[in-house]
This record gives C-alpha cells, sequence and structure tokens, in this order.
C-alpha cells in the first residue's frame, strides 16, 4: 500500500474519532469545530503529501500554495483531491463559517492552518488549530487503551 493511502486513512480513521469525541464531550454545538478540524487536517496532510514528494513544503502565500496542492506542481499531482473544493473560497481553504484559515510559515518553512473560530477573532481560546485535533486525538487514543 502506499504512503499516501496510507496516510489518507489514518487521517479518516482519526477524524471519525475525533467526530464521535467532539460530540461525546462538548456536544452538538461544538461540531462546527469538527468539521474545520476536518479541513485543516486534510489540508495539513496535503502538505506533508507534498514535503515528501519534493523535499520541502510549497512555496507562497495562502492562494500559491493551495494552487500548488491542486495540481500546480512540477509532477501535476491534486495533493487535495476533490474533498475539499467547497472548502475553498477565493482560492483558499475556508472554515465551515466560510472565513479563510490562516496559514502560518514556521521558521523551517513548515506550515500549518488555524482557524479563528466561532467568534471569527484569531488568538483566543475558539481557535481550531491542527496541532488540537492530533492532540486529542492522541488524549482519545491513550483514554481507548486504559
Amino acid at each position: 500500500m502506499k504512503k499516501g493511502c496510507i496516510i489518507a486513512i489514518v487521517v479518516v480513521v482519526a477524524l471519525a474519532v475525533v467526530g464521535i469525541a467532539l460530540f461525546v464531550i462538548v456536544g452538538l454545538p461544538k461540531l462546527k469545530n469538527f468539521g474545520t478540524a476536518g479541513f485543516i487536517v486534510a489540508t495539513e496532510t496535503a502538505v506533508d503529501m507534498y514535503v515528501a514528494e519534493f523535499g520541502e513544503a510549497p512555496k507562497g502565500n495562502h492562494e500559491k500554495v493551495i494552487e500548488i496542492l491542486r495540481g500546480n506542481n512540477p509532477k501535476e499531482k491534486n495533493f487535495l483531491g476533490s474533498e475539499l473544493d467547497g472548502a475553498i473560497v477565493d482560492g483558499k481553504v475556508a472554515d465551515v463559517w466560510r472565513r479563510p484559515l490562516k496559514m502560518n510559515r514556521a521558521a523551517d518553512g513548515s506550515l500549518s492552518f488555524t482557524s479563528a473560530g466561532p467568534n471569527g477573532e484569531h488568538g483566543d481560546e475558539d481557535d481550531v488549530t491542527g496541532a488540537a485535533v492530533r492532540d486529542l486525538v492522541g488524549k482519545i487514543q491513550e483514554k481507548a487503551a486504559e
């Protein structure tokens, strides 16, 4: 099985676990965060697959990165697939509130994405990040292993 398929399967399973956990732990009103978390994790996974293929993250602003991930790259490979087409607004991946995700580029060139959450303001407690989703999945897996 190819590495990309394995990554996709892991992401789908993780998102399913997160969705169930969000419903059980925080209830129905927070489920919009799950959809956003799925968009973030899918986008960050696409970046990871691009890095595995090309050795570095795509360059450019948010719109350019999405364009590259959608196939405007030397191998014309679409790393995002069509699943996120409905989440792309004005060339950027958006959250379920239709606001563009904030793209963050670390000093090492790696990329992450953040949603401002329900209140639309970045930098507070309701922001949705890929790191938070991965932490939650880890906690759920630890709890399940007990």
